[in-house]
């Protein structure tokens, strides 16, 4: 699947109602968790963990670094795999997100 369009970030009233909905255990992890970067040891992080859930409880603010994005597309196309390559590929495209979805077949 591939997905052309906007990315537009949302509002913090999305962002922490989305939040909101994430399970605990969810939310804390957004807070011991430093994304991608390098980790020493799994006991690191379950360190991590416990301090957090020591400080919040079940009242685990959303942290500043955490929001989200939409996209607004304006083609998306997908592929399904083929015998010999001939994949199925199918792409809708639109000028806008007002107008119709136009379905076009293409060659693998």
């Amino acid at each position: 699947m591939r997905i052309r369009g906007a990315v537009v970030p949302v509002s913090a009233e999305v962002a922490d109602a989305y939040y909101k909905s994430r399970p605990l255990g969810s939310r804390i992890g957004a807070h011991a968790s430093e994304q991608s970067r390098p980790l020493q040891s799994k006991q690191e992080l379950m360190d991590r963990v416990a301090q957090f859930e020591a400080q919040y409880g079940e009242d685990v603010p959303r942290p500043a670094h955490w929001s989200g994005y939409t996209i607004e597309p304006i083609e998306i196309e997908f592929w399904c795999d083929g015998e010999y390559r001939l994949h199925d590929r199918v792409r809708f495209t639109r000028e806008n997100s007002n107008q119709p979805w136009t379905r076009q077949r293409l060659f693998p």
